[in-house]
């Protein structure tokens, strides 16, 4: 891989990739709605609900491998299909059009399975898809429409699915990034260290950002059969360990406050995620332990925001 369009660069897993790919000596061209501050090289404006600037980014682009990391968590099924669904649909029909074809690799998500039980066996890729919130439906339709388009026009697609992100720059839409922002902001104001929270009883699979790059890197030059991977820890906590992680980082006694606004359907469940498929034939592994990756958050947070190093390409993986 010499050049890399990474769409969606301006969000948590964006800006973690392009940075890491970066760093690696790889020509990235960033795409997101507006620049900001980032490690850009190269960045192009980019808002994938319009199809004509998609169409003609993917149509025009140099790069061997596309990246598309781009989407919304939060929103109605017609708001999310418009976001994650439409402008895959897009770029896919803007590569089958042309004469070279860059890879495609797709960031899905593991909420695509749907909700667990607390005595279910890991999800793996083959395992039915059920989900019951509107960002799963949207994540699932979008690798559908790309995997439909791989068999009918013959595009190179490459479809992981990662489970629960961790790492600095986390969104504070989700529960963890919520913590960690609360928490910041207690110590800045030196008052005592509260978090406000629904349910902590969730289990969940968490996996540091860099090892999900290292996984989407992986993949890019994978050239065994198409097919879907899952990226995970094959480990689950509850929500509960998380705030004990932090609360060790910060040194000082932490309440939490059940917040009723904060509790979500599907939020008692447990969720399990096998990557084995991924060890088996990417060389994937976990590298950063969950108390590391809390710790960099904590870190980034706290530390003047100053980001982490961006994520070594080579570490963490099987020989």
């Amino acid at each position: 891989m010499k050049h890399a369009l990474v769409v969606g660069a301006t969000g948590f897993f964006g800006r973690h990739l392009a940075a890491a790919l970066d760093a690696a000596g790889v020509d990235v061209t960033a795409c997101g709605r507006t620049a900001g501050e980032g490690p850009w090289r190269q960045f192009v404006a980019l808002d994938v609900r319009d199809a004509a600037s998609v169409r003609d980014l993917l149509g025009g682009t140099k790069a061997d491998v596309v990246f598309w990391l781009a989407g919304r968590l939060r929103g109605s099924d017609a708001d999310l299909a418009a976001v994650n669904v439409a402008p895959v649909a897009n770029a896919c029909a803007a590569i089958a059009r042309r004469r070279e074809r860059p890879r495609l690799v797709l960031a899905g998500s593991s909420a695509e399975y749907g909700p667990g039980t607390p005595d279910a066996a890991p999800f793996h890729e083959d395992s039915p898809c059920a989900p019951t919130m509107p960002y799963g439906r949207s994540k699932l339709a979008a690798t559908r429409t790309a995997l439909d388009a791989a068999a009918k026009d013959g595009i190179d697609v490459r479809v992981v699915r990662p489970s629960n992100l961790l790492g600095p720059g986390l969104s504070e839409e989700l529960a963890i990034g919520s913590f960690v922002a609360q928490l910041a902001a207690c110590k800045r104001a030196d008052r005592p260290f509260v978090v406000r929270a629904g349910e902590l009883t969730a289990q969940r699979d968490f996996l540091d950002v860099e090892d999900a790059c290292r996984g989407l890197v992986a993949l890019a030059s994978y050239d065994g059969p198409m097919r879907v991977f899952n990226l995970a820890a094959d480990a689950c906590f509850p929500m509960r360990t998380i705030v004990d992680i932090l609360q060790h980082e910060v040194a000082a006694p932490v309440e939490v406050l059940r917040d009723a606004e904060r509790v979500r359907e599907s939020t008692t469940d447990r969720v399990a995620i096998t990557a084995a498929a991924a060890g088996r034939e990417l060389g994937f592994r976990r590298h950063v332990s969950l108390r590391e990756s809390i710790a960099r958050m904590w870190l980034g947070a706290t530390a003047g925001g100053q980001p982490a190093e961006p994520a070594s390409l080579q570490a963490g993986f099987a020989s």
